[in-house]
């Protein structure tokens, strides 16, 4: 699934279901990125409300490239997945949960880790994230440079708990396409880092869920 060059530097995307409810979460983070080299990739996998024209109207009246995928037959989120990256025209693959907000320096912070620390051995990004309740996740990273082992599970081999993460398209391509039937996608980060690649990892809280 290689492909190059790239357009943009991200590829932002949103898988949405039932999201009507949810749009201005999503349109509170795009209108408000610092950064601004992006393209978004919005998949609305047959939504039975209203989803459709809500992003349809929304569409309408942003300033950076949108990718629509309007599904006519519900394919869930492996197969979303599937199509997004295959899409993708940016360097580096972010995805969006539709009910999420990511606060306004995400874009901005990743591209300066990633101008910063890149190499052919990096996989991609991860941050932190707060919970509605003030609870971030995951623990404080003590390096800079690490493997899904060492952030992914605590000492006892627990999740280490939810990380926003920024995949290298080139590199996420190499583990796709998810399988359409699984209803969980695979932990990307873990397969990744089997191959020996590492993340860059920043402290800053980008997520608000």
């Amino acid at each position: 699934m290689d492909k190059a060059p790239f357009k943009y530097r991200f590829t932002l995307f949103t898988p949405c279901y039932c999201s009507a409810n949810f749009i201005d979460r999503i349109k509170e983070t795009l209108d408000k990125q610092v950064y601004r080299d992006f393209e978004w990739i919005v998949i609305n996998d047959a939504s039975p409300d209203n989803t459709s024209e809500v992003l349809q109207e929304y569409i309408k009246t942003v300033d950076f490239p949108v990718k629509f995928f309007d599904l006519k037959q519900n394919q869930m989120l492996a197969a979303n997945w599937n199509l997004a990256v295959e899409h993708a025209e940016g360097e580096i693959f972010v995805i969006l949960g539709h009910d999420d907000i990511y606060l306004p320096n995400m874009l901005n912070t990743f591209n300066e880790l990633y101008e910063q620390y890149n190499s052919d051995e990096i996989g991609g990004i991860i941050a932190r994230c707060e919970t509605q309740f003030g609870k971030v996740t995951p623990a404080e990273f003590p390096k800079r440079i690490m493997s899904y082992w060492e952030y992914g599970v605590d000492k006892d081999g627990r999740n280490g708990g939810e990380a926003p993460c920024a995949w290298k398209t080139e590199v996420l391509r190499k583990y796709m396409p998810f399988d359409p039937e699984e209803l969980i996608n695979p932990l990307i980060g873990a397969l990744m880092s089997c191959d020996g690649y590492k993340f860059i990892m920043t402290n800053e809280i980008v997520r608000k869920y």
